[in-house]
């Protein structure tokens, strides 16, 4: 169980390095929904990161 957890923090710690060089992404949150997201900056400079629900799922990256 622990290994399951260690995973799944690593992979998200991977994500949130990833995210600082793409400026958008498509992630899948714990409740399986596929989310579309991307960097948004304001005019003061301030970075935060949107995401919003997909339509459909993504294509699969290995068919």
């Amino acid at each position: 169980m622990k290994k399951i957890r260690l995973a799944s923090a690593l992979l998200s710690l991977a994500l949130v390095l990833l995210s600082f060089s793409a400026s958008a992404f498509i992630v899948q949150d714990k409740d399986g929904t596929w989310l579309d997201c991307k960097w948004i900056t304001n005019s003061a400079g301030e970075s935060r990161l949107q995401c919003e629900p997909l339509d459909s799922q993504p294509p699969d990256p290995n068919p």
